[in-house]
């Protein structure tokens, strides 16, 4: 932040051509005032920055945390971390080696990077499939049979898989507790490209985010890619081509907190201000819908669920790798944790009773 408001904050120093003589100013030929620096305030709050950090600390990852009503961004974490004293101060080869060269790559700055997100991003499909009607919450999808699925045998060997069987019918509800790959596989088909993809633009893809870091757009791919069944099918779980910010998602999540509006994220503290980024992105009976069924989501994965929460996970596969996610919200936080190389942790099981230990710090 230091850097993106360099101008602001540095100022000007003051300076004077004088003409001299026998120690006596005689003459100013030019003056230049000094102009202090600007000061600056942010909307991070260093308590929930702290405590994002604490849960995080361990690991490669990214937090954020955002009002949901004015897109005030209250903690933005990557780690692991360095000392920027040390660059402030000077540093020795040995220690500039050490950072360049730590597999944890303490340097990288996660939370601006774009990541596949896995299983949270069921909740942008399930908006999508409902706002445009082309499912209701309690329509039977159909379970998979032995976990599998496929359209038909045009996928040779290719099948979309799921991690559990549950009693009940497929709908909505069971889909997001349960996190049924078949289910919103089914449901992507069922949309089709054009009217997914108006709604994913809607939200936010293939639009970079006014904001003072560099956040990349996110995306879906090429709609060439999604003319691809298999990879439409996968993007409709949180596959295929996708790439997001863990910005973009908490903004996302925060706009069930918001009347269906997604929250322009911001940085420099306008008195509790509101931003928003679109406007009525998802309808309000869906928002109701919606709301209902992550925070019944979120209750399974912490049964008290003090903070009456909405939630979702999300285990991303990428080459052998995998992500961890969480994404969470409630009136007063939104909150995303991403946890990378989680493939020896389970995942987004690894990264749920982070979250739950910071809404319990958030009290």
């Amino acid at each position: 932040m230091e850097s993106i408001y360099e101008k602001d904050l540095r100022g000007q120093n003051g300076v004077s051509i004088l003409v001299v003589r026998d120690g006596n100013v005689v003459d100013t030929i030019a003056k230049r005032d000094v102009k202090n620096g600007k000061d600056i305030k942010t909307t991070i709050d260093v308590d929930v920055q702290k405590k994002v950090y604490e849960q995080l600390k361990n690991d490669q990852g990214a937090g954020v945390v955002m009002q949901p009503k004015t897109g005030e961004v209250l903690a933005l974490v990557s780690t692991p971390s360095y000392d920027p004293n040390d660059f402030a101060l000077g540093m020795t080869t040995a220690k500039w080696d050490s950072l360049n060269n730590d597999k944890n790559r303490p340097l990288e700055n996660r939370f601006t990077g774009l990541y596949t997100p896995g299983s949270t991003f069921k909740a942008f499909t399930a908006a999508a499939a409902l706002d445009s009607k082309t499912i209701t919450a309690d329509e039977d999808m159909g379970q998979a049979k032995d976990k599998k699925w496929q359209k038909d045998n045009s996928w040779g060997d290719y099948f979309v898989k799921t991690t559990a069987a549950y009693d009940g019918k497929a709908d909505l509800q069971n889909a997001l507790i349960y996190s049924d790959n078949t289910y919103f596989a089914k449901v992507a088909l069922k949309m089709g490209i054009k009217t997914y993809t108006d709604k994913l633009n809607s939200y936010g893809f293939n639009d970079q985010m006014d904001f003072p870091f560099t956040i990349p757009a996110s995306s879906y791919g090429e709609e060439s890619d999604l003319k691809k069944d298999i990879t439409l099918a996968d993007t409709g779980y949180g596959q295929g081509k996708l790439q997001i910010s863990p910005l973009h998602l908490t903004a996302f999540y925060a706009s069930f907190e918001n009347n269906g509006s997604i929250p322009k994220p911001y940085l420099i503290y306008q008195d509790g201000k509101a931003e928003t980024w679109k406007k009525d992105a998802i309808s309000s009976g869906t928002v109701e819908t919606l709301k209902k069924a992550l925070t019944n989501t979120y209750s399974s994965y912490d049964s008290e669920n003090p903070t009456k929460a909405l939630g979702k996970t999300g285990t991303a596969q990428v080459n052998e790798k995998e992500i961890g996610w969480l994404c969470s919200a409630n009136k007063d936080y939104a909150i995303t944790l991403m946890v990378d190389n989680a493939e020896d942790r389970n995942g987004s099981l690894y990264v749920t009773p982070l979250m739950k230990a910071l809404w319990r710090t958030l009290q």
